[in-house]
């Protein structure tokens, strides 16, 4: 009993997890996570509670990297790496299921940026989109894919023989690959926008210069809106 005993105790942590997160404070529950796992490091432990799920991950890199992708995502994408999360929990230990889950939160975003139906299309028009990066890590990426489509692994496919069913390694490998991909991905899908934004600020700026001056070169002397009341308003609307 006492070697079963670990597992009930981690099994009750997954289990009242998402009723205590509803009552209790995000800023104060996350820092109550982080003890809890800085206690499982202290004693050695090797896992750790990521998103409410106990996982052997004992990274805090990969950590950060797998709940920066949950947090920074949206709906669709933050569903797959959860889905990911609970089926390599060691509650399920489902790692074909949790892998093929990963790979979807892939899937997602590169198909939200460029609208295609597979991740294999949406590769290949990412650049058009605006979202450029280096054709190794491309082909790494590409990589990830065809491993999930591999048939002797069972992900996507029936499994045939045990001879290449993915492990928790793999698993684990997937998760945190896939999550830095996502977090990639989404940096470099908003720095378009971020750039637009940038231009169409200094745009502004300089019709609001022009503006300027061509009110004080035809202002004269005698007009009811002389340029004091004119910096008066222009320090209103900006204060």
């Amino acid at each position: 009993n006492s070697k079963k005993d670990w597992f009930l105790k981690l099994d009750l942590i997954e289990f009242v997890y998402p009723y205590i997160k509803t009552f209790v404070n995000d800023e104060d529950f996350r820092s109550k996570v982080k003890q809890l796992n800085k206690e499982f490091e202290r004693h050695n432990f090797a896992y750790r509670l990521i998103e409410g799920n106990i996982v052997e991950i004992t990274s805090d890199n990969e950590i950060k990297s797998i709940e920066d992708a949950v947090n920074k995502s949206n709906e669709n994408i933050r569903t797959h790496l959860q889905t990911a999360l609970e089926k390599l929990s060691l509650s399920q230990g489902d790692y074909r299921n949790s892998i093929k889950e990963s790979i979807s939160a892939v899937e997602c975003v590169c198909r939200e940026i460029t609208g295609e139906s597979t991740l294999d299309k949406a590769l290949k028009k990412l650049e058009s989109k605006g979202v450029i990066f280096n054709s190794q890590m491309k082909k790494g990426l590409e990589n990830l894919y065809y491993y999930t489509n591999d048939g002797s692994t069972g992900i996507r496919h029936a499994l045939m023989d045990d001879k290449n069913a993915p492990t928790a390694d793999e698993a684990i490998f997937m998760l945190v690959s896939c999550s830095a991909f996502v977090n990639y991905l989404i940096k470099k899908k908003s720095f378009p926008m971020k750039k637009l934004t940038f231009f169409l600020s200094i745009i502004a700026i300089i019709i609001s210069v022009i503006t300027i001056i061509l009110f004080f070169c035809k202002v004269s002397p005698n007009s009811v809106v002389d340029s004091n009341t004119f910096i008066s308003t222009l320090v209103a609307l900006f204060s």
